[in-house]
């Protein structure tokens, strides 16, 4: 039995290196989404439940992100903090605190530019080539959780993220290609996003590999509100215009609603954990399905706690 267990999750990493979206879509469609999956890292990652629910923990996590959609990436290094409470036998309380750092680049290479963020804007879509892209901005936030232990090492875990994605630049740059009239341009989607996010996870044990390693599931669920509308500016010669979604399409797009599933290892005596497939086998085998463009996404972390 515990072979066909470590069978079965080698078979899905295996999957992992062969999980690819090839739809054609715009570069900001994909600029959306760079901004998004590395928040779904984050609402896995936290808030971490230690395996002995009798004693206060602090914990450390370090992490790495990346995404690549199209021709542009977004690296994201990532810190958190959290402390654990016990109340009673089977009750806690969770606090944490994280702040992961965004930079964005580009490869030179053909694709399409449609600034859905504005109505003012003509052609509606066309053909450029990337010349490059660079940028930074950062997400953090405070986190609150209460924490019911079940026997047989699970537990649920209900709370709420305070968070803010600040992007002071986000600059593509382009060259339109087969208009009358071809221009440099650059499309910039530098905004602040902030967000109550209440959240829900489940965590198990589910393996003992022996020598006090630990293999634990986690289903965690998180709703980010207000949805608003995603934000662009594009600028070229003679004109600058900016706007956002619900302003260019009615629509509300960010952040995403996101539910995940994530699997770990902890060592019980050292309270070291390591995220598995890169902190979550949702965001290889189902990211790149719900974002179009994206290739599977790269993400791994590690914590400790004292």
């Amino acid at each position: 039995m515990q072979s066909k267990k470590i069978n079965y999750f080698l078979a899905i990493l295996v999957l992992v290196f062969f999980t690819d979206s090839h739809a054609k879509e715009s570069v900001d469609y994909v600029a959306e989404h760079l901004l998004e999956i590395p928040m779904d890292f984050r609402y896995l990652a936290l808030a971490q439940v230690p395996l002995d629910q009798h004693s206060k923990e602090y914990r450390i996590q370090l992490g790495m992100g990346q995404v690549e959609g199209g021709l542009i990436s977004t690296q994201v290094p990532m810190l958190g903090f959290q402390y654990f409470l016990p109340l009673t036998e089977k009750r806690g309380l969770n606090f944490s605190l994280f702040y992961d750092e965004y930079s964005f680049s580009a490869k030179k290479g053909y694709a399409i530019v449609s600034p859905s963020f504005t109505r003012q804007f003509s052609p509606e879509s066309f053909d450029v080539e990337i010349l490059g892209a660079d940028g930074k901005g950062f997400h953090a936030g405070l986190g609150f959780s209460y924490i019911y232990f079940q026997p047989g090492g699970s537990n649920h875990q209900i709370g709420a993220i305070i968070e803010t994605l600040d992007i002071n630049k986000f600059e593509v740059q382009f060259k339109t290609l087969n208009l009358a009239q071809n221009y440099t341009g650059v499309v910039d989607y530098a905004a602040t996003y902030n967000a109550i996010t209440p959240y829900y996870s489940y965590e198990k044990n589910i393996d003992d590999f022996g020598n006090g390693w630990i293999g634990r599931l986690k289903i965690t669920i998180a709703l980010p509100l207000p949805r608003v509308g995603f934000e662009g500016r594009i600028r070229g010669p003679g004109f600058d215009i900016s706007g956002d979604t619900r302003e260019g399409l009615g629509t509300t797009n960010i952040p995403d609603m996101y539910a995940g599933i994530g699997y770990s290892l902890e060592h019980k005596a050292s309270s070291l954990r390591i995220e598995v497939g890169g902190g979550g086998l949702y965001s290889y085998l189902l990211e790149p399905l719900v974002h179009k463009e994206t290739n599977a996404p790269v993400f791994v972390s590690a914590s400790y706690g004292f």
